[in-house]
């Protein structure tokens, strides 16, 4: 097993000798690159895809949608439903349509 090691570094030492230091230089460069890109990539998009998920999860909006029975069409007690929807958690506010439909609904 010995011998066999010392036959690989004295033909690699001869390789060294006879070849040309830039060409090394720059084989040692690349694999060095290409074992840092294997290390951090992975980290990287690790972090790209949990900020995204993150931001998103941070700026998410949905709408509630309430529609009135087709038998009745119109919504009885309009101010306790309007109530009700700003009693959810994570609501900040209603839009100017459904205060302005709401106002006609008390008028009447």
């Amino acid at each position: 097993m010995t011998k066999s090691f010392r036959v690989a570094g004295m033909l690699s030492f001869a390789s060294i000798k006879r070849g040309n230091v830039g060409v090394i230089l720059l084989t040692i460069v690349i694999l060095t690159l290409i074992s840092l890109n294997s290390l951090f990539i992975p980290g990287l998009l690790q972090g790209l895809v949990s900020g995204a998920n993150s931001q998103l999860r941070n700026t998410y909006s949905g709408d509630i949608i309430v529609e009135s029975n087709t038998a009745r069409p119109l919504l009885s007690d309009a101010n306790d439903t309007v109530n009700k929807i700003k009693a959810i958690d994570g609501v900040v506010g209603l839009p100017e349509s459904t205060h302005q439909c709401n106002n006609l609904r008390s008028a009447t």
